[in-house]
């Protein structure tokens, strides 16, 4: 091959053939330009691509290409048709890793930052853009209502929580921890003497992934307008864990085909989950399962409540949505559930009633008085009742007392 080729290249091989290039030392090729000759053949074309990646230290390394109509298993010992440029072959050779790197997904920063993206199209907005959304709460928490609420919202294109105004679409419920009689009193309940809404379907049984997924894609495809799937909840469609992999591994792969699915058809998933029983101070890691869950999610709504509580919060967070937590009023008698505002203002709100109850109770009271009335720390009743002075809603006696204002 070496007279073929030419005196300005050193041709070398390797020896025991196309399976042994693992076998071979490739390190003397550091800092040369390499290109590789292969031979006519499947295996040959195997055997340069192994040799390509193998000159990682090579400055650089290309790949002749071959004309058509050589016989199998030809390479330069044979001998040369008398058509075949050698000189221009070489010349011509591919760039290996240019060819690798135009076939990777990559962007110039610049071109992402010309490029006019649609807006995030959002199933409830503010709460539950596109993708997959996990809603995670503790058992008879209220979870599976607020799923509902959010099903009737969207299909009837009414409003979420009390006052999220929802763009109408199909919609997909899969109540699996719930009978369709218990589904039809929360719906009531929801609707308030309104029509069900034509747009939802629901129901009760389904199959575990993979093939739950696939029906779940059937159903999208025969919408025109899908917009919404709800899996309530996602332990019942999650199927047999795959004793090969490490929990976070299966508890990110469950998430995956979900997001495939909603990135697919551009609509909103969300899947409800239970929260741990641990008391983590941060609401994500309440989670239950492994971080893959919520690193897998677009989005998550971590509900906290206590039982019997007509109020609770949603913490929620994401990559499209703006972190925040925000309080919610539950029905005492009906379940349903109105969104407040935020969590913050409503725990002030909520500390200022109780301070007025408190004064309406006592007559008058010093902060001292007030905080043991209320199980607080007096420097936080001192602070809030100079807050509730400056706004009118006390009045400060002489003698250091409080009361509450007409």
């Amino acid at each position: 091959a070496a007279p073929v080729i030419g005196d300005d290249h050193v041709v070398i091989t390797w020896p025991s053939g196309g399976k042994a290039v693992s076998q071979a030392d490739w390190g003397p090729l550091k800092g040369r330009h390499v290109t590789i000759w292969p031979d006519a053949d499947e295996e040959g074309k195997k055997a340069a691509e192994d040799v390509a990646r193998a000159c990682n230290s090579a400055s650089s390394v290309r790949v002749v290409a071959l004309p058509d109509g050589l016989p199998k298993g030809w390479d330069l010992a044979d001998s040369i048709p008398p058509d075949m440029d050698v000189a221009a072959l070489l010349a011509n050779a591919k760039d290996y890793r240019a060819a690798r790197l135009a076939g990777l997904p990559i962007k110039s920063a610049a071109t992402i930052d010309a490029t006019d993206y649609p807006p995030i199209r959002w199933a409830v907005p503010g709460l539950i853009p596109d993708g997959v959304t996990i809603l995670a709460g503790s058992k008879s928490r209220g979870k599976s209502f607020i799923a509902l609420d959010l099903a009737a919202a969207v299909a009837s294109g009414g409003a979420a929580l009390g006052n999220v105004v929802c763009e109408q679409g199909e919609v997909l419920y899969l109540g699996l921890e719930d009978g369709e009689r218990r589904i039809q009193g929360r719906m009531r309940a929801i609707l308030q003497g309104s029509p069900m809404p034509p747009a939802l379907d629901i129901a009760t049984e389904w199959r575990t992934l993979p093939d739950g997924l696939a029906d779940i894609e059937t159903w999208i495809q025969s919408r025109d307008g899908a917009r919404l799937v709800i899996v309530d909840v996602l332990a019942k469609v999650k199927g047999r864990p795959d004793a090969e992999r490490g929990v976070y591994d299966q508890d990110y792969a469950l998430i995956t085909p979900f997001h495939a699915l909603a990135r697919k058809h551009g609509i909103a998933i969300v899947l409800t989950h239970h929260t741990n029983k641990g008391g983590a101070t941060d609401p994500v890691l309440r989670i239950s399962g492994t971080m893959g869950l919520s690193g897998a999610a677009d989005t998550t709504l971590v509900l906290s409540r206590e039982a019997r509580d007509n109020h609770g919060t949603l913490d929620v967070r994401g990559r499209d949505v703006p972190e925040r937590e925000i309080a919610l009023q539950f029905d005492k008698d009906t379940g349903c559930v109105m969104q407040l505002g935020a969590a913050d203002d409503f725990r002030k709100s909520e500390e200022r009633r109780a301070v007025i109850r408190t004064l309406i109770d006592l007559g008058s009271a010093t902060p001292a008085e007030i905080a043991q009335a209320l199980g607080k720390k007096a420097v936080t009743i001192r602070s809030a009742l100079m807050r509730m002075k400056r706004a009118g809603e006390v009045t400060a006696l002489s003698n250091g007392k409080y009361v509450a204002s007409e």
